[in-house]
């Protein structure tokens, strides 16, 4: 009876870690290389719970959950362990040395809504060693490193910047563990948390039969407040405006508050969705997965995305949610599929539709050290997570994951490499 209860209990913690390779957002199947025994008393997954899911366009949605949005780890039982993981800022982030996410015991991640609060956050270097993680903000100025890893401690390459506006970080080959970036293939990816800033689920609240450009009295806006960029996006925005018109606002065109009187820049965005039909999601660089904020922030408002930029937007809302720029050959195509919308109120609301199984939220935080305080407790039932990034200067380098962007005589918008 004792081999029985013994032979279970092995066939247990091997599905256990199974199943966390299946949560973790970047695969790390052969990482895996210090065994810990299961010697928690609750069960650290919910087997029978489901996540929501939806098909549109073909695709699954979400394609991807992020640790602190998956029910099917038990939250509740990670708070009950005993040993409290250490998350260490090694620099500041452009100069917050809390981060933008906050210092101490538990509190941080109970105060930035973390399902797992178990974990302590600190700056204060001469503790380094009592760390799990080290977070090394590349933007800031490093100055040293420890001068030895403590046994299992890893560190985090964490950027969230293109590397057109980057240093050349080979120098760092072989050092670090993880990366915690924009990209989708970063094992911390701050994309589908905090950036995304909605959630999958049924919104109850969804006028299918509304009609979105009521009342909408301009065509097409931009907010820009980097006029220079690698994209060349005022350029687009300057060759459209020869089909159609275009609003620029911002530090780049005219100020939000002088476009809407007697508003204040923070309700910008809002009163361009309520007066505009579309809106210029374009970044300052196009590279591999690049998206920045530009984009999630406009998704809340009902008026349709046009993007251009580096990375996978159907990965985060289906194709019929947006309009891509790099699908059409310049300016000129663009201007006219822009025009047929404007004028067909079935085809422009039918951009709508997949808000039906969106559920936005209002807060922006750091849900990276969520996932990180979530997959620090986990190890107490599976084995220590290990990787190690050799190149780490090709994963971050210009050549390797950006464009420059052209036109030609003709109007055509084209992508170059270096």
């Amino acid at each position: 009876m004792d081999f029985r209860n013994n032979y279970f209990k092995i066939i247990l913690i091997i599905i256990s870690s199974l199943f966390l390779v299946y949560f973790i957002p970047y695969e790390i199947y052969s990482p895996y290389k210090i065994a810990k025994l299961h010697t928690q008393q609750c069960e650290p997954f919910n087997y029978s719970a489901k996540n929501f899911h939806v098909t549109l366009d073909g695709v699954r949605y979400p394609q991807s959950i992020p640790l602190n949005l998956n029910k099917t780890i038990n939250f509740e039982c990670l708070n009950s362990n005993i040993r409290v993981p250490k998350i260490l800022f090694w620099t500041p982030f452009f100069g917050d040395t809390k981060f933008a996410f906050g210092l101490g015991l538990k509190q941080p991640f109970i105060d930035n809504d973390c399902p797992v609060h178990n974990c302590e956050t600190l700056n204060d270097k001469s503790r380094v060693n009592e760390a799990d993680l080290v977070i090394v903000h590349m933007r800031d100025r490093i100055t040293t490193f420890p001068a030895n890893r403590a046994k299992n401690q890893r560190w985090v390459f964490t950027i969230f910047e293109s590397p057109m506006h980057s240093a050349d970080f080979t120098k760092y080959n072989n050092l670090f563990n993880f990366t915690s970036t924009y990209r989708l293939d970063s094992d911390f990816p701050r994309l589908t948390g905090s950036y995304q800033k909605f959630v999958w689920g049924k919104n109850e609240s969804f006028d299918e039969n509304r009609d979105f450009s009521k009342e909408k009295t301009h065509f097409a806006a931009a907010v820009v407040g980097n006029c220079g960029g690698k994209s060349a996006r005022l350029e687009y925005i300057k060759r459209l405006q020869k089909f159609m018109p275009v609003n620029v606002l911002g530090k780049c065109g005219t100020g939000c508050t002088d476009f809407f009187k007697n508003t204040q820049n923070s309700q910008c965005k809002e009163l361009i969705a309520k007066s505009h039909k579309f809106y210029f999601s374009f970044e300052n660089s196009i590279c591999n997965g690049y998206i920045s904020e530009k984009f999630f922030t406009i998704l809340r408002y009902d008026i349709v995305p046009v993007v251009l930029g580096g990375g996978n937007y159907s990965y985060f809302i289906p194709k019929s949610g947006f309009i891509n720029v790099l699908d059409y050959s310049g300016p000129r195509e663009l201007a006219d599929y822009l025009l047929y919308l404007d004028k067909n109120k079935t085809a422009y609301n039918s951009y709508f539709k997949w808000k039906k199984y969106a559920l936005f939220k209002d807060r922006l935080v750091f849900s990276n050290f969520c996932d990180m305080c979530i997959q620090l407790n986990l190890e107490n039932y599976v084995p220590v997570w290990h990787n190690n990034w050799s190149n780490i200067g090709a994963y971050w380098g210009k050549k390797e994951n950006c464009k420059i962007p052209k036109f030609t005589n003709n109007e055509t918008f084209h992508l170059d490499g270096f």
